[in-house]
């Protein structure tokens, strides 16, 4: 573990991996994938994750503004 952002990005997909031993499929690896992407996005750009993900299943403009 370094201060590599890539490596720290990759991270959390292979501690799921070792703690669950696998993805159950493939569907379910890209899902999670682009879940913690959306995540580490919001994070970087100083959003609100959760205030963020509230909205996008309320279907409001997803237009967003750093807080």
């Amino acid at each position: 573990f370094t201060n590599n952002q890539a490596e720290r990005d990759l991270r959390h997909c292979k501690i799921k991996q070792k703690v669950s031993g696998c993805f159950r499929s493939i569907e379910g690896a890209q899902n999670y994938a682009t879940i913690m992407s959306a995540i580490s996005t919001l994070k970087k750009q100083s959003y609100d994750v959760f205030q963020s993900f509230i909205r996008l299943f309320q279907y409001e403009n997803l237009t967003l503004s750093p807080e």
